[in-house]
């Protein structure tokens, strides 16, 4: 019989806009998850982080499941990103309606917190603020006792500033 280690599954949560170059994102993601040995990434499916993490996922192999949170979450996007959103989630190992019927806003946090029940852990791109729902998910998973690693303070502060936990930044 085989000792194997159960990889983690990272939930991922973030904003549409990021200040940082996709690039440069992409690269500090990849380190992040193979630091973690990641095995499984839940993913959100809206535009900004979330879609990029899609992205890294079919670059580095690594299986997600697309969390849409009610049918037509893309149709009022414009058709460049719908086009893009619906290849991406072709490529998803499992899709997941988690609220099926229209779109409603209050899909969007029931998707996040499906997201963060069914992850060991977060990953996230937060700039501290503290509204939206990057910030309503990651009260959400820090009230589950969900360890939660930001993409952005790595990026943006030497390492002796950087946490775990949903924190402010310095």
């Amino acid at each position: 019989m085989t000792n194997s280690v159960l990889k983690p599954i990272c939930g991922v949560t973030g904003h549409r806009q990021m200040i940082h170059d996709k690039a440069t994102i992409k690269i500090k993601l990849k380190e992040m998850l193979r630091e973690l040995n990641v095995g499984h990434i839940i993913c959100g499916m809206a535009l900004g982080f979330d879609q990029l993490v899609a992205e890294v996922c079919i670059e580095e192999g690594i299986p997600f499941t697309a969390a849409i949170p009610c049918f037509g979450q893309d149709k009022l996007w414009p058709q460049d990103s719908q086009r893009h959103y619906r290849k991406l989630v072709d490529k998803a190992s499992r899709t997941k309606i988690v609220s099926p019927g229209d779109y409603h806003p209050s899909k969007m946090h029931i998707r996040n917190q499906w997201i963060v029940s069914n992850s060991s852990m977060i990953i996230c791109y937060w700039d501290g603020s503290d509204k939206g729902g990057t910030a309503s998910c990651l009260r959400f998973a820090e009230s589950k006792n969900k360890e939660i690693k930001n993409v952005f303070t790595s990026l943006s502060l030497p390492a002796a500033f950087v946490t775990t936990s949903f924190e402010k930044t310095p």
